[in-house]
């Protein structure tokens, strides 16, 4: 039987911008994403409703730190604008075992 350790820190954020803002808000969670591969996310997702204008992003890290660094980096930047103070931040730790039925 195996066994996996889960251990990080997830960040979810909601931005909800008017039509005109979208692709501009998309275009800027693109790019601060790819530059999240430089600080180690280890996931990196948008998501996006159409019907009212809501987009979120999900990352997870290894490390609060890294996520910290991120999050006050170059690449971060052009966020702040749309990001309402108090992100979700969870730290999270769990072990997970391999079931082999």
């Amino acid at each position: 039987m195996g066994a996996d350790q889960l251990t990080g820190l997830v960040n979810l954020q909601s931005f909800n911008v008017e039509k005109s803002e979208r692709q501009l808000l998309r275009q800027r969670l693109a790019n601060a994403l790819d530059d999240a591969k430089n600080y180690g996310v280890k996931t990196g997702l948008m998501l996006t409703r159409n019907d009212n204008n809501a987009t979120v992003m999900l990352t997870s890290w290894e490390e609060p730190q890294q996520f910290e660094r991120w999050e006050t980096g170059p690449g971060y930047e052009p966020l702040l604008k749309y990001s309402a103070p108090g992100p979700a931040n969870i730290y999270f730790h769990d072990n997970f075992v391999m079931d082999e039925d």
